[in-house]
């Protein structure tokens, strides 16, 4: 999961290997390092966030038709509390 802090911080209590960025360069340089087809993922778990901040290295990514699979978890919903 790659993410702001308080994006990725339940995943981490899951278990899941995940990846902080606070600014868009280290989002986009992020990703770009991730999508690497020498780096061994296989799926790529991010925020909207980072979706945003990195579309260019998502979409290089994706036009190789090949791992990591790039998912987008949707901001949660607001509740109307």
């Amino acid at each position: 999961m790659a993410g702001r802090g308080d994006e990725v911080s339940g995943f981490a209590l899951a278990g899941v290997e995940t990846a902080r960025c606070d600014s868009p360069a280290d989002a986009d340089q992020l990703v770009g390092s991730l999508a690497d087809e020498s780096g061994g993922v296989g799926l790529l778990i991010v925020s909207p966030w980072v979706e945003r901040h990195a579309a260019r290295a998502i979409a290089a990514a994706r036009r190789h038709k090949g791992p990591p699979v790039i998912v987008v978890v949707p901001d949660p919903l607001p509740t109307g509390d």
